[in-house]
């Protein structure tokens, strides 16, 4: 059988490279780094507990590299094992054999060839891809720090699948651009369309880059860890910064002996494999020029060193090309009496992060022990200050001034009275400090000095709960009230005030530096300094607050709208679609609104209803994000009334039971709702009696429920007991029998507005009876 051409030149091309011998040695070599990767990759991944302590992201994409480098590993071992059979075994057996061949070397053809070399390709493209997807999750676990330790697989399953879909991507395009009825002479690519320098170049740029931001994260790491103010840092982010460290001095290594290898491969194999004109010469000098394969080894070798050295010597520092310290901090063997003082300062969630990663390491045994007695033995205080000066003393000093404590709290269920003993596992819960006694305390007060008063309030603050009510304060004790708040830590979630004093003033302004926001309850005084400083904290803020101010002192709203430059009592925030909005009694942030919410959130909801539900239960002000959204409503709902001052879109309900009002004033919208039924106390104990009188069947008009508005202005002493009984406690409904068998009226309390002027009841008519049944 005669060859053509192209056959006679294959065979030329096979047996040249089959004859030479650095070529085949070179072959031998990379067979032999894939296979032993092959094999000592998996031993040493299911031996090494480096990684062990990193978060899950962090495991899951270090497993896929390894998965990846393992498939290199396979596409490596078909390519040299076909060319090496080829070129040494059919050469040699065909050259002994006594039939006549046209070629002692057969052709391949190109449907084996490419895929196999893609395989290999494809590997090395991913490992690279996954090293940078690893990269990025430790860059958004340096970014957000604080937070990361709770996150769960998203961040590492959404970039495994990115540089998954970037890799298969890449590659399938390769593929498909391939010229499959070409026959090969070794097991090569037959792709002419350059694409292959261009990916080279662009990952030995990723790797570059890998490596760069793995220092850059290590050393603000090591730096953040050194800082001066670790100690006022969660045990959450401590361990967090740890783990960061860690895990870059884990990985590290591996990056750039990979970036080295990598890029050798990519510069190098460009240079001088593709620019040969021989196409057995560029097949040899590719194959010389590959040097990912020797990362098959080296990269056991790494994880092998680093356990061994681990196990026989304990982390002595953290070295960015080494052994990572200990995540205890070589505070492993610390005595109990120091543990248990550490630990005094910590809150429960890092008592219980302690107890969880001692649990299963005996060297953390005091940690372990010591943290589940803080656990058992803590308890939370809540404490009340009553400083009360003496008789007719016009300025008050510290040894005539009488200070009063109580403090109690909770163990289980069961509420008790401090007796001021185990002070190492108290915490404060709250502090009241005022100038008057609790009446349901007052027989569990204890008369103290100063400086007892001084230790109590110094201890530790749960954050989390923790709150802080400075209630009126005479003048004559304000100098006292100072000493006692410049003690207290300033880590309360909450801080209620009713004081007005300047050197209460300068506290809350102080405590707004401290990176925390206040709360103020409606019946809270806000000064002038106070309220500027809550303004300009939340101008400078990109959170939502839920910010609200009432009670504003002496109506200084127009002072805050001086200050503010705002004429409408409307200031916008710099970056958040959200304002403020300033009034002479509040101070409150609103989300910017469109038309479309406008009706889904207000007018939409309150057409569901029956009509009487008022917007009391919502926010009664919006604030329009633009002019536009209010021109898209009255174009919808059409215009009722306008002025100067305001204009007002009236909607009716379908029922006809009620109006909705949505008056514009400046930047605001302003919701209200009339209602058919609402007056007086007279009139809703005539609707009452007037259903009793009757058969019980209907309130009025026909209707079974209704709902009305009480104006409760003077009202006390004018109510009936069951009244005031279902409008002011807590209890949410009563209920009035019929004479009429089995049918009672219920009487439901919706709501009392924020000023006490009004209460708004819903009535039900209920029981069954063959009357009511075919209604």
């Amino acid at each position: 059988m005669t060859m053509d051409m192209d056959d006679r030149q294959l065979c030329a091309l096979s047996m040249e490279l089959s004859g030479n011998i650095p070529y085949l040695a070179t072959l031998g070599v990379k067979l032999f780094l894939a296979l032993v990767g092959l094999i000592w990759l998996p031993v040493v991944m299911c031996s090494e507990t480096l990684s062990s302590t990193f978060h899950p992201n962090a495991r899951l994409l270090l497993k896929m590299n390894i998965l990846f480098v393992l498939v290199s590993c396979c596409g490596t071992v078909i390519c040299e094992s076909i060319d090496l059979t080829r070129f040494v075994v059919f050469k040699h057996v065909r050259m002994d054999a006594s039939a006549d061949y046209d070629c002692l070397i057969p052709s391949i053809p190109a449907l084996l060839a490419v895929p196999a070399k893609m395989l290999k390709i494809y590997g090395h493209n991913a490992s690279t891809l996954f090293i940078a997807a690893w990269v990025a999750e430790r860059l958004y676990a340096s970014i957000f720090i604080r937070t990361y330790e709770k996150n769960n697989l998203t961040i590492g399953v959404i970039s495994s699948i990115i540089a998954f879909v970037i890799c298969t991507s890449v590659t399938l395009v390769r593929l498909v651009l391939m010229n499959y009825h070409q026959k090969m002479f070794y097991m090569g690519l037959t792709d002419k369309n350059h694409i292959a320098e261009p990916v080279m170049y662009s990952l030995a740029a990723v790797e570059v880059v890998n490596v760069v931001i793995l220092a850059v994260l290590f050393f603000l790491n090591r730096k953040w860890r050194q800082g001066g103010n670790r100690l006022e840092t969660s045990l959450s982010h401590k361990f967090q910064i740890e783990e960061n460290i860690n895990a870059i001095s884990f990985v590290f290594p591996l990056s750039t002996i990979h970036c080295l290898f990598y890029m050798a491969t990519g510069f190098l194999m460009p240079f001088l494999a593709f620019s040969q004109a021989n196409a057995a010469t560029r097949a040899i000098a590719a194959a010389r020029t590959e040097f990912v394969p020797l990362y098959y080894v080296v990269f056991p070798l790494l994880l092998q060193l680093r356990t061994v050295a681990k196990r026989l010597r304990p982390a002595n520092g953290c070295s960015l090309l080494w052994e990572p310290t200990s995540l205890t901090l070589d505070m492993d063997h610390l005595p109990s009496d120091l543990v248990d003082h550490l630990l005094h300062f910590l809150p429960l969630t890092d008592l219980e992060t302690i107890k969880e990663e001692a649990a299963d390491r005996p060297e953390l045994h005091n940690w372990k022990a010591m943290a589940e007695v803080h656990l058992e033995e803590r308890f939370f205080l809540g404490i009340e200050i009553v400083l009360a000066a003496t008789k007719d003393q016009q300025e008050a000093q510290d040894d005539n001034t009488q200070l009063y404590v109580s403090c109690v709290f909770y163990r289980g269920k069961v509420k008790e009275i401090w007796d001021f003993k185990k002070w190492r596992y108290a915490w404060i819960s709250s502090i009241h400090l005022g100038s008057w006694f609790s009446p349901s305390l007052r027989e569990h007060y204890t008369a103290v000095d100063l400086q007892k008063v001084l230790q109590i309030a110094s201890l530790p603050v749960d954050g989390t709960d923790g709150r802080l009510d400075i209630r009126v304060i005479s003048s004559s004790v304000a100098h006292v009230a100072q000493k006692i708040l410049n003690v207290v830590q300033k880590t309360f979630g909450e801080v209620y005030n009713c004081a007005h004093d300047k050197t209460i003033e300068n506290f809350l302004v102080d405590y707004l530096s401290q990176e925390k926001f206040l709360t103020y309850s409606n019946t809270d005084v806000v000064c002038a300094d106070t309220a500027k400083a809550f303004v300009e904290k939340w101008m400078n803020s990109n959170m939502s607050l839920d910010m609200h101010l009432s009670a504003l002192y002496d109506d200084i709203s127009g002072e805050l709208m001086d200050a503010f430059g705002t004429e409408d009592g409307v200031l916008a925030h710099p970056s958040r679609p959200c304002s403020l909005r300033i009034d002479e009694m509040d101070v409150e942030e609103h989300e910017h609104e469109d038309a479309a919410r406008v009706e889904s959130g207000i007018v939409d909801k309150w057409k569901k209803g029956n009509g009487y539900l008022s917007m009391y239960s919502e926010s009664k002000i919006a604030i329009l994000g633009s002019e536009d959204e209010w021109e898209k409503l009255v174009e919808k709902y059409g215009l009722s009334n306008s002025d100067d001052d305001s204009a007002v879109i009236t909607i009716a309900h379908p029922s006809c039971t009620g109006k909705l009002f949505l008056r514009k004033e400046g930047r605001c919208l302003c919701c209200s709702v009339s209602f058919e039924t609402e007056g007086s106390d007279e009139d809703f104990k005539a609707l009452i009696a007037h259903w009793t009188k009757g058969d019980g069947k209907y309130l009025a008009n026909g209707k079974k429920q209704m709902e009305f508005l009480l104006d409760t202005e003077n009202w006390i002493g004018r109510f009936p007991d069951w009244l005031e009984w279902a409008m002011f406690r807590e209890i949410e409904y009563d209920f009035v029998a019929h004479s009429n068998r089995g049918i009672g009226l219920k009487i439901n309390k919706v709501f009392s507005d924020r000023y006490a002027t009004g209460v708004l009841f819903r009535l039900s008519v209920i029981g069954m009876y063959s009357g009511m049944a075919s209604d």
